[in-house]
């Protein structure tokens, strides 16, 4: 596992090469930060050094890591997480080339990732709801696993408990043979 915690955008650049071509069977991308949408509409994420008068060459294509992953290895599974405004517009449009793909998103395509005072008095957000259902499990689950369209239900459910009006919408899409990929055991059980 490798965290960068405020990389430049070489930096982070450089990472998401060498894990591209790592022989790895599955990679878990999680990505957290601010997003915004180019002049594409496109994913991007700011980093530490980004330039506000040359965002395209100083943040990074979130919505490209698919098409780059499916370049090195259609046989690799991807999943996606990501923790931006915005979050949603790394789903793909077209599909790409990898055979065992997953994204799940903070919000949809037009929507902001906000933060919470959370039951203990610690402030949350959706990688804290992510965690928080990983660590404990899911109580209403019959299932001792926890896959990854479980984690995205569940924690759809759970954002929208915190924020009634609907700001935040969790989305996810992938291919139907990566949906039920186990992330880790259920803990609740």
């Amino acid at each position: 596992m490798t965290v960068l915690l405020e990389p430049t955008s070489q930096e982070a650049h450089d990472e998401i090469r060498r894990a591209l071509a790592a022989p790895l069977e599955l990679l878990v991308v999680h990505v957290v930060g601010h997003g915004y949408l180019n002049e594409s509409a496109r994913l991007s994420l700011i980093m530490k050094d980004s330039q506000e008068d040359n965002l395209l060459r100083t943040s990074v294509d979130i919505e490209g890591l698919l098409a780059q992953a499916g370049q090195r290895s259609q046989e690799r599974a991807v999943i996606l997480i990501v923790d931006t405004s915005f979050a949603g517009a790394a789903i793909p449009s077209t599909p790409p080339t990898l055979n065992n793909w997953f994204v799940l998103a903070a919000t949809d395509a037009h929507g902001h990732a906000y933060e919470w005072a959370g039951e203990d008095g610690e402030w949350s957000s959706f990688t804290g709801v992510l965690a928080h259902l990983l660590n404990n499990g899911i109580t209403d689950s019959p299932y001792p696993l926890v896959t990854v369209t479980d984690l995205a239900q569940e924690a759809s459910e759970a954002i929208l408990r915190h924020d009634s009006t609907g700001r935040q919408r969790v989305t996810w899409s992938g291919t139907t043979n990566i949906e039920a990929l186990a992330l880790a055991c259920n803990h609740s059980k």
